[in-house]
């Protein structure tokens, strides 16, 4: 635990000072095009969410919230701008244990605005086209070894932009912090719709980077600040609210603030709505929808999946003031709902088996496991016995048929308990080697195998004592008398086992 502290704090210097670096040795350099974030829902909410932790595309506002993200996800989205200027985007996340820490993320996005060839000389010179491309490649760490809320983040950015026969590339990097603790009970202050609360707090500094020249030409790149919150109120398969908060500056811009909001009924359709202070005449507010299907890839497309698949389809709509008008955008991304991967820790004897004690006592424990949905709840479901092939079997009935493990297996096991809590101590009247395995599951039944070292079935061994005679001696009388009594006679017993006697 101590060389994970160590590490995850020279990260935190290496983090801080490559930012100082990078911003020291570059400078503030701005495409117009960073300037619009690819997504969706997001845009309807204003274009705000540096706050936000549970969105795909939150990435290109703040890159440390891939470090509360799902353990992977993967988002597209498409904008159809005026003038037929159109935007394509994407990303994809996974989570990694590193660092001394369950939640890294790695992040891979694309972002491509474009415009098909014009004439404005009306035949006096050849068409001409401009687009954008970035590509980037994200980090995120969750300071697991200092506070399990607090995430850092950074998004290295390739760039490259064409203007007719000019072209230029260049170099950007964001960073950004989130904080998000765990969740708290409202009570009465619900109002009987709503069980838990969370609040974010994330801010971000964007497109650090260099100088693109076109033509011996210099253009600035936005540098971008970022600081905002987000609080959800919400109960598990019914309502959840979203509220919104931002401020933020763009480089040699005056500084601007954003609102939004968004609510879901039992998880499958929700309504979003947001206001952005803009300069006159280019609109502050925007509307959108958002639908959501879980067990897409098991209940509709037939494809074995165990990661409870949901599939989010979102639209919003953008108002451009007078002169550009609405701008119409769509997405979609796909993630799992499955709790999140965790592991086991070594099995303790409490007691052990012996003469005094006819049975034993072993503690077995866990890492709690989270669920990505927070207001929905975590069940434990633990399996003993001592044919390993027996947990195998169940433990894989179990992630692919939950009725069909209560009627078939259940009675088989020699142990089989659902708790709340990570531990359990189970008692045993028989040493030897014991297998067993345990899983996560949520109200959905939706479940995780805990694995250590990449193994599901995990075993102990019950230490009892193995008593044996290691010598016998008999001294006789040193005369034959007619007594009773005609020497000694010494048995010497031994513990050959683990256990003691």
């Amino acid at each position: 635990m101590v060389c994970n502290k160590k590490i995850g704090k020279h990260f935190c210097i290496l983090f801080v000072m490559g930012g100082l670096f990078i911003s020291t040795l570059f400078g503030q350099i701005g495409m117009p095009s960073l300037k619009i974030e690819p997504g969706v829902r997001e845009a309807g909410m204003g274009g705000i969410g540096v706050g936000l932790h549970d969105d795909v595309f939150s990435l290109f506002l703040n890159p440390a919230s891939l470090g509360h993200a799902r353990q992977w996800q993967w988002g597209v989205a498409y904008s159809r701008w005026f003038a037929d200027i159109y935007q394509a985007s994407g990303t994809f996340s996974k989570q990694f244990s590193f660092w001394g820490s369950r939640k890294n993320g790695l992040g891979l996005t694309f972002n491509f605005l474009g415009m098909p060839s014009w004439d404005a000389t009306e035949g006096l010179a050849s068409p001409v086209a401009a687009n954008d491309f970035v590509l980037g490649l994200a980090f995120s760490h969750r300071m697991d070894w200092f506070s399990k809320a607090i995430a850092l983040g950074m998004h290295l950015k390739s760039i490259h932009s064409q203007l007719d026969r000019f072209s230029a590339s260049g170099f950007a990097v964001d960073m950004g912090f989130l904080i998000r603790p765990n969740r708290f009970r409202l009570g009465k202050w619900g109002m009987g719709v709503f069980d838990y609360g969370i609040w974010t707090l994330g801010g971000s500094v964007s497109h650090l980077g260099q100088s693109m020249v076109f033509d011996r030409v210099a253009t600035h790149l936005p540098m971008t600040w970022r600081s905002g919150m987000a609080l959800q109120f919400g109960r598990y398969a019914h309502w959840k609210w979203t509220l919104l908060g931002e401020i933020f500056k763009i480089k040699e811009r005056d500084r601007m603030w954003g609102i939004g909001t968004e609510v879901w009924y039992k998880d499958q359709i929700g309504i979003r709505a947001g206001y952005r202070s803009n300069k006159k005449d280019l609109g502050d507010f925007s509307i959108g929808l958002g639908f959501c299907a879980n067990d897409v890839m098991t209940g509709v497309l037939g494809f074995p999946s165990r990661f409870g698949d949901c599939f989010e389809l979102d639209l919003a709509e953008a108002e451009f003031g007078k002169i550009l008008q609405e701008t119409y955008r769509g997405g979609i991304s796909h993630y799992p709902t499955v709790p999140e991967p965790f592991t086991v820790f070594e099995p303790k004897e409490m007691t052990s088996l012996n003469s005094n004690n006819k049975s034993a006592g072993v503690l077995l424990s866990w890492e709690k496991a989270d669920d990505p949905d927070p207001f929905d709840e975590i069940g434990y479901i633990v399996l003993v016995d001592t044919d390993r092939s027996r947990i195998a079997k169940a433990l894989h009935r179990l992630e692919e048929d939950w009725a069909g493990f209560w009627l078939s297996f259940k009675d088989s096991l020699l142990f089989c308990q659902e708790l709340s809590e990570p531990k359990v101590e189970f008692s045993v009247t028989q040493g030897g080697a014991y297998w067993w395995g345990v899983a996560a599951y949520d109200r959905e039944h939706h479940v995780r195998i805990a694995e250590k070292n990449h193994q599901k079935v995990l075993h102990f061994l019950v230490a009892v004592p193995d008593l044996v005679v290691s010598q016998i001696t008999f001294i006789p009388e040193k005369t034959i008398t007619t007594s009773p009594f005609q020497g000694a006679l010494s048995i010497r017993i031994a513990n050959k086992g683990s256990g003691s006697c």
